[in-house]
C-alpha cells in the first residue's frame, strides 16, 4: 500500500526505525507542487513506514509505504498498489524491488474480422496452448500462415482430456509442423480470448497456456495433408515478426519473451486470487465488495472530484473572471455592457510566488466601483488557465464573428456535435473532461441541444525518440525539427516521414532512415512535372491524336485509393499509394512519353491535389507550374471514374475434378470457347486430362473452368 506523505495515518504509523527517514521524505515532498510530484517521466521515490496493514479478503500483510505521487486531494490519498496493472506502481515496485505479482490475465476480444466475435452466436471455452519456437540453429522462430483465414500466427492447439498443456503443446509442435525434438524453455503468461473461430464455425472462448519451445534439431517428419492445407509453416527473423500480423494475444506473449513491460491495465481474467481465480476482473470487482460488505469490513462508495487544475494555476495571460466584490453587495457579476474584461499591461508577468496572480499587483485596475451600489470594490484577481477556454472553442468554431454572444443556438444546432475527437490519449485526462462539463453546464443551461460535444474520439499515436523513449529535454532525446530541415530535406519530406512511418493511431520511435527516401520520392514528383511542363510548351499548338489510356487508369485507381484512406486516416497507406504512382507514371512516360497531354495534365494536376495534405509547399508549386491560378488548396478535391476501375483482364481458375490445376490470365470480354480451349492447351492441365475422356466441361463466366474427366 502507498500513502500520501501528508497522509494523517503517516505520523501514527511510522515504526521508530523508520520515522527520521520519513520525515526528511515528507519535508522534500512538501517542497514539490502537484504538477512535479505527477510528473509521468519523474522517477518513482518513496520510503517505507515499517508498518504494516492486513488485506481483509485473504488476510496477508501488506507493507506500507510513502510516495510523493499519491496525493491527499485524490480519493482517501490512500492506494493498494497493483504493480503488474498500473504502470505508476509498477515503476515504483521495480525501483524498491518489490514483488509484481500477476493478478488480471489479459483478454483479448476479437472485434474486427477475420474473426469477430458473432454476438447472436454462444461461445464454446476450451483450453489451449500457444506456443513460440525457436529455430535449431538461427535467430528466428517459427510463424502459421494460414491458408483458408487471413491470420498469421504462433503454434496454436486444443488440450486434450487427461493431457497436461505442456504435453499438448509437444503434441501439437510434432502434429502442425512435423518437428521431433521441441524442448520446452519457460512457461509464458497465461491468456485468454474470445474469436469466431472461422474453420470451426463457432464462437471460442479460449484460455491459453503459453510456452517457448527451442528445437533441439531439424529433425523432421512429413505432416498430415490436412494439417499441410490448413497453413504454411515460416521462419521468421525478429525483425521480420514486426510485419507478422500476429494476434493481440501472441503479441503480449511475443512481448514478454523480449523482455519487453508485460504491465496490462485491462480487463482480463482473475489469476492467483484465491477463490476469485478464474472469474472475470468485472465480475470479481463485484463480488469482493458484496464479500467485504458481509463480513463488515468493507463498502462500495463512488468518488468525484473535477480536479481546480483551472484556478490554481494561476498566470496573466489566464482568463479574468467577470466578477466584481463589493463589502456591501459581495460578490456582483460585471454588467454585460462593460463585457469583456480586459487585462491591464504590466510590467512583469512572472507569478508573484504568494499564492496570488499577476493582476492582484495591479491596482489601478483591482479597485473599481460596484456596478449595484457605486460603492468601493474590488476585482477578481484570480484568472482561469487556458483550459476554461479551449475546452469550449469548439462551440466558437460555429459562429466565429458573432459580436454579441459565444454563439448563436441556432448555428451551433446546426454545425454540431463535433464529428471526430483527435488527439492524443493524454489529452482526456484534462481537455475532454473540461470539454464534457462546459457541454453539460451549457445544455442545462438551455443554451445547446446536446449534451455530449464529440461523437466520436480517435487517440492518435506518439512519436517516440529513437531510444524508443518518450521525448524529453530531461533525457536529451527530443528531435528537433529545424535541425533536420537544415540539412536540407524541408519541412514537406519531415511531415511525409511523420504521416509515413506507421498507422496513425499506433506510437513509433522517430526514425532518419525514411528521410531519404521520402525526400527522393519528392525530387522524382517535382522532376516528372517539370518534364511534362517543358514538353507541354513544345507541344501546345500541335494537338496529340495518341490516347493514354494507361496514364488515366493509374491516376483514377490512386485517387480512389488515397481519397479512401484518408477517410479511413490512413495517411502512411495513402502517401505509400502515391509513391506508387510516382513509379508507375515513370515507367509510362519511358514507354509512352508524354504521348497524351490532355491525360497527363489531369493526372498531374490530381497528383498534386493529392500531395497537397501531405507535402502542402511542393504541391503548391507543383499545381502553379500546371498553369493552374488559384491555389490547391482552395481546388476541389479530384475524383475518380469507375470506368477506368475495371480491369482489361481477368483470372480463371482451372480444375480437373475440382482440383485447382492452373489459372489463366484472359481478356475481360474472352468467350466460353475460347476459355476452354485456352484451359485445354495449357501444360498443366493437359497433363490431367490426356488420354482421359472429357466427360464434362463446367464453366462458371469470368471466374472457373472445371473438367471432370
Amino acid at each position: 500500500m502507498v500513502l500520501a506523505p501528508e497522509h494523517a495515518l503517516v505520523e501514527k504509523i511510522t515504526a521508530d526505525s523508520q520515522k527520521a527517514e520519513v520525515e526528511t521524505y515528507i519535508r522534500e515532498a512538501q517542497a514539490k507542487s502537484d504538477i512535479e510530484r505527477q510528473e509521468t517521466n519523474r522517477e518513482k521515490t518513496g520510503v517505507f513506514t515499517g508498518a504494516y496493514a492486513i488485506n481483509p479478503v485473504n488476510n496477508e500483510e501488506i507493507p506500507v509505504w510513502i510516495a510523493d505521487y499519491v496525493l491527499t486531494g485524490y480519493g482517501t490519498g490512500a492506494i493498494m498498489a497493483v504493480p503488474a496493472h498500473d504502470e505508476r506502481d509498477y515503476e515504483f515496485a521495480q525501483k524498491f524491488d518489490l514483488p509484481i505479482v500477476q493478478v488480471v490475465e489479459p483478454l483479448y476480444i476479437q472485434s474486427t474480422e477475420p474473426g469477430k466475435v458473432r454476438e447472436d452466436q454462444p461461445f464454446v471455452e476450451r483450453q489451449a496452448i500457444t506456443a513460440i519456437i525457436k529455430h535449431w540453429s538461427e535467430d528466428k522462430y517459427l510463424g502459421l500462415k494460414w491458408k483458408k483465414v487471413d491470420w498469421d500466427t504462433f503454434l496454436t492447439g486444443g488440450v486434450e482430456e487427461g493431457q497436461t498443456p505442456e504435453e499438448a503443446a509437444i503434441r501439437e509442435i510434432q502434429e502442425e509442423t512435423g518437428y521431433l525434438h521441441p524442448k520446452l524453455v519457460k512457461q509464458l503468461s497465461n491468456t485468454h480470448a474470445q474469436f469466431f473461430h472461422v474453420p470451426k464455425g463457432h464462437n471460442r472462448f479460449a484460455h491459453f497456456s503459453d510456452f517457448y519451445f527451442e528445437l533441439e534439431d531439424g529433425a523432421r517428419e512429413e505432416t498430415a495433408e490436412e494439417e499441410q492445407q490448413t497453413h504454411d509453416v515460416v521462419w521468421l527473423s525478429p525483425k521480420e515478426m514486426e510485419s507478422f500480423r500476429l494476434p493481440e494475444s501472441h503479441q503480449f506473449i511475443w512481448d514478454e519473451l523480449l523482455g519487453n513491460s508485460q504491465l496490462f491495465s485491462g480487463e482480463g481474467i482473475l489469476a492467483n486470487s484465491g477463490k476469485y481465480t478464474g472469474m472475470s476482473s468485472s465480475d470479481a470487482r463485484e463480488q469482493i465488495v458484496v464479500d467485504l460488505a458481509q463480513k463488515g469490513t468493507g463498502e462500495e462508495k463512488v468518488n468525484y472530484k473535477i480536479r481546480d487544475w483551472l484556478i490554481s494555476r494561476q498566470r496573466y495571460w489566464g482568463a479574468p473572471i467577470p466578477i466584481i466584490h463589493c463589502e456591501k453587495d459581495g460578490a456582483v457579476a460585471v454588467p454585460e455592457d462593460q463585457l469583456p474584461v480586459v487585462l491591464p499591461e504590466v510590467e512583469s508577468y512572472q507569478p508573484t510566488g504568494e499564492g496570488t496572480s499577476v493582476l492582484a499587483s495591479v491596482p489601478e485596475w483591482v479597485n473599481t466601483t460596484c456596478p449595484k451600489c457605486g460603492g468601493p470594490a474590488k476585482r477578481e484577481t484570480d484568472t482561469m488557465d487556458g483550459f476554461a477556454c479551449s475546452s469550449w472553442y469548439f462551440l466558437r468554431f460555429a459562429d466565429p464573428h458573432n459580436d454579441k454572444e459565444p454563439f448563436s443556438k441556432e448555428k451551433a444546432k446546426f454545425w454540431l456535435p463535433v464529428d471526430d475527437y483527435i488527439g492524443g490519449a493524454e489529452h482526456a485526462v484534462m481537455h475532454l473532461l473540461y470539454a464534457r462539463m462546459w457541454t453539460k453546464v451549457m445544455f442545462d443551461a438551455g443554451l445547446i441541444e446536446f449534451d455530449e460535444p464529440f461523437k466520436s474520439l480517435r487517440n492518435h499515436g506518439m512519436i517516440l525518440a529513437p531510444d524508443g523513449r518518450k521525448m524529453s529535454k530531461s533525457w536529451g532525446n527530443v528531435i528537433a525539427p529545424g535541425e533536420i530541415i537544415d540539412q536540407g530535406y524541408g519541412a514537406d519530406a519531415i511531415r511525409l516521414m511523420e504521416l509515413f512511418i506507421g498507422p496513425w493511431n499506433q506510437e513509433a520511435a522517430w526514425s532518419v532512415e525514411g528521410m531519404g527516401g521520402c525526400f527522393r520520392f519528392l525530387q522524382r514528383v517535382w522532376g516528372l512535372t517539370q518534364e511534362f511542363v517543358e514538353e507541354q510548351q513544345k507541344t501546345e499548338n500541335n494537338k496529340p491524336e495518341a490516347a493514354q489510356k494507361s496514364v488515366l487508369v493509374a491516376v483514377h485507381k490512386t485517387i480512389k485509393k488515397v481519397t479512401e484512406d484518408l477517410h479511413d486516416m490512413g495517411f502512411n497507406t495513402a502517401i505509400a499509394a502515391l509513391m506508387g504512382l510516382t513509379n508507375e507514371l515513370y515507367k509510362i512516360k519511358t514507354a509512352e512519353g508524354f504521348a497524351d497531354t490532355k491525360a497527363w495534365k489531369f493526372t498531374l494536376d490530381s497528383f498534386a491535389q493529392l500531395l497537397a495534405p501531405f507535402a502542402p509547399h511542393i504541391a503548391e508549386e507543383l499545381w502553379a507550374d500546371l498553369g493552374n491560378s488559384q491555389s490547391v488548396h482552395t481546388s476541389d478535391w479530384p475524383v475518380w471514374d469507375e470506368k477506368y476501375l475495371v480491369s482489361d483482364t481477368i483470372k480463371i481458375v482451372v480444375q480437373v475434378n475440382g482440383k485447382v490445376r492452373a489459372t489463366l490470365d484472359v481478356s475481360s470480354d474472352v468467350s466460353e470457347e475460347e476459355v476452354l480451349k485456352l484451359a485445354q492447351e495449357n501444360e498443366k492441365v493437359a497433363e490431367f486430362i490426356s488420354g482421359n475422356e472429357v466427360k464434362k466441361s463446367i464453366y462458371v463466366p469470368k471466374k472457373l473452368v472445371n473438367f471432370v474427366v
